[in-house]
Formats: C-alpha cells, sequence, structure tokens
C-alpha cells in the first residue's frame, strides 16, 4: 500500500509537506528497553547554538532557567501518548546569552508519564514519573530518536 501511494504522489508530482512514506522508523537496540536512559548519544558534544537551534525547531520547549538564569534541559510533549519526553544536557545554557557557550553534552534522554507543565520544578517527582523504555509509546520513541539523531549530525565525538 504504501509503495502504491508512493507512485501516486510521485506520477503526480506531489510533494509532501512533511515526511511521510518515506519516513525513517527508529527503535531500541538490544538492552535499552530496561532502561529509564537513552544513553546512545552520551559520547557527543554539541555546539550550543546547534543544540538550541535543532531542538526548538523540531519542537522541542527550554526547561525552567535555574539559579543565575542557567537552563539545563528541553523538553517535548507527547499529548496522545501522554508522555513527556526530557533531553539533559550537562553545562547548561544562559537565558540570555547562547553565542559562543560552550558546547554541551548529552546527558540524559527520558520519559516521564503524563503532561509534564512547562513552569515550576516539576522535576522533584521524576522518580515517580520516570518510564522504563519498554513502556513509551513506539512512536515516541521512534521520534525522540529521529529528533536525537538529527542532533548527532551536528555533535562531535567527546
Amino acid at each position: 500500500m504504501k509503495n502504491t501511494w508512493g507512485e501516486v504522489l510521485s506520477d503526480y508530482e506531489i510533494v509532501p509537506p512533511f515526511p511521510q512514506l518515506g519516513r525513517a522508523i527508529y527503535t531500541l537496540e538490544p538492552g535499552e528497553a530496561e532502561l529509564t536512559d537513552l544513553t546512545r548519544f552520551s559520547h557527543l558534544k554539541i555546539p550550543t547554538t546547534a543544540l538550541v537551534g535543532t531542538l526548538e525547531k523540531l519542537g522541542w520547549t527550554r526547561g525552567v532557567p535555574q539559579d543565575g538564569g542557567v537552563y539545563d534541559l528541553h523538553y517535548k510533549q507527547f499529548e496522545q501518548a501522554k508522555t513527556t519526553a526530557v533531553i539533559g544536557y550537562d553545562q547548561g545554557i544562559p537565558v540570555g546569552y547562547i553565542e559562543g557557550w560552550d558546547d554541551q553534552s548529552l546527558e540524559s534522554c527520558y520519559f516521564l508519564r503524563g503532561m509534564r507543565s512547562p513552569y515550576g520544578y516539576w522535576l522533584d517527582d521524576r522518580d515517580q514519573n520516570i518510564l522504563k523504555l519498554k513502556h513509551v509509546d513506539p512512536v515516541v520513541i521512534s521520534e525522540v530518536l529521529s529528533d536525537l539523531n538529527a542532533l548527532a549530525a551536528k555533535g562531535k565525538n567527546n
């Protein structure tokens, strides 16, 4: 069926506004299902402007600034799956100063049960709401891994 639709779109020279039929599907690697963190990208250092620009272009939201006006995570809500994905990085980024800031190492990528509020210190209940990767909707896993792969393309090994 996918091939048939691909041919129809091609015959009529219709270019989809976003990847649909040829969209890559990403899955967990062996051994990851029992974990709570996707760590396969933790060896990368990402330039700060690339990190922020890529994540926000892909629909991620900055975390709440902590002491000193520095935020150290981005999150993305998946309403249909009632899940919030969180990407944390090591040094944090000042709210008003991104250009020229130190490269960031990806520390964590985890998933929380429910739609987490973008305001306040909601990570206080992380331990009660964190999901093992095997309990995260496969579509959410694929979307987050797709975003992480886009981010990894801009990084370099530690």
